[in-house]
């Protein structure tokens, strides 16, 4: 698995699961699928579940960059992962992004579902 997504039906909740590598065509469905979302609900908010990172195409990263504009149309996100890193870089970006973040372990999975949709 490398990148993969759904919306849950009747709700602008956007699931996201990543692990391993990331090519640009991934990351520019993603972004797509999301502007349909923000398009149809208004904004979007994401379920973030992130397990092992593998080899990023540079391309990828410039598809996600891309992502800046509708980074106002985002109400809400929870990451899920057992990575404790990323624990550090949300308490840093919550100062820097317009929407609130919180990460959580995969065994609170649930409640990060709760968090996301309350």
């Amino acid at each position: 698995m490398s990148l993969t997504y759904a919306t849950t039906e009747g709700t602008n909740l956007v699931t996201v699961a990543f692990a391993g590598d990331l090519e640009a065509d991934q990351v520019d469905a993603l972004r797509r699928h999301i502007e349909g979302v923000v398009a149809e609900r208004g904004s979007v908010r994401l379920l973030l579940e992130y397990g092992s990172a593998g080899k990023v195409e540079p391309k990828a990263i410039y598809e996600d960059l891309r992502n800046a504009e509708f980074v106002k149309k985002i109400d809400r996100a929870a990451i899920v992962s057992d990575a404790s890193w990323l624990g550090g870089l949300t308490s840093i970006a919550k100062h820097f992004v317009p929407f609130d973040v919180k990460t959580f372990r995969p065994d609170e999975h649930g409640a990060a579902l709760e968090w996301v949709t309350d």
